[in-house]
């Protein structure tokens, strides 16, 4: 390819031709390493070598997600005691713990716990209750306290969070000192296998579902299709009026 060269000399307007190339001259595709991606000098981490923190969930320990109105509670957890202690609960939820008692908390396979959060009172007025022991670690009377109940026999709920020094599997011991406390315990937990376990929904409950009358119009049906072709009005569900346009 050929371009024309305009420019001025003493005596006249010249054009000259010249070749491509001396204007623009061929081009070579350059050689790039990767440091010429890097941003500020800093080189990124190789996406295979970054590290997929495992996902941390919650479990509680509670009267209410007691399995069997015993020691046994959701998604595979237990609580054994070497006194053998029999299983009771106090107000809040909360599951009654003795003074001085190891207790057990025996985790499913391939779960640790991190750490824990205890939310309870202590259940007299002579002592306060303590966190004594949270597996190998012990704590002194001032660390984790429940203070004791009043004069009146009223009870304080009080939380603490307690990080474990190292995450622990299998079994998970615990001791309560001072005197007995009413607990919930919710443990802090990961998967050791990379596969967190699927959470099983909670059953849906099914309804009643009465005119304003009191009359029942359906009789255990669920929440979400109560009203499906029932005619506009005010219905009571679970005690409540409800008002429902069917448009």
């Amino acid at each position: 390819m050929r371009y024309i060269s305009t420019h001025i000399t003493k005596d006249c307007l010249a054009e000259t031709e010249v070749e491509s190339n001396e204007f623009f001259p061929e081009f070579v595709q350059p050689e790039y390493t990767s440091d010429d991606y890097y941003v500020d000098g800093e080189e990124p981490e190789d996406p295979e070598e970054e590290e997929n923190p495992a996902i941390t969930t919650s479990v509680v320990l509670a009267a209410s997600t007691s399995t069997d109105g015993n020691w046994g509670f959701a998604k595979g957890y237990s609580i054994s005691n070497s006194s053998n202690k029999g299983y009771s609960v106090g107000k809040e939820d909360g599951v009654k713990y003795s003074r001085n008692v190891e207790y057990t908390i025996n985790l499913p396979k391939g779960i640790e716990v991190t750490a824990m959060d205890f939310t309870g009172y202590c259940n007299y007025d002579d002592a306060d209750g303590y966190i004594a022991q949270l597996g190998s670690t012990t704590y002194s009377s001032a660390d984790y306290v429940f203070p004791r109940k009043d004069s009146e026999g009223n009870y304080k709920v009080v939380s603490h969070s307690v990080t474990l020094p190292a995450p622990i599997q299998g079994t998970l011991p615990i001791k309560f000192s001072g005197q007995q406390v009413v607990m919930v315990i919710t443990l802090w937990t990961r998967s050791t296998t990379g596969i967190e376990t699927i959470v099983q929904m909670p059953a849906i409950t099914p309804v009643n579902i009465y005119s304003i009358t009191g009359q029942l119009v359906r009789k255990q049906v669920h929440p979400g299709e109560a009203f499906l072709g029932l005619p506009a009005g005010i219905y009571i569900i679970d005690g409540k009026k409800v008002f429902w346009n069917n448009y």
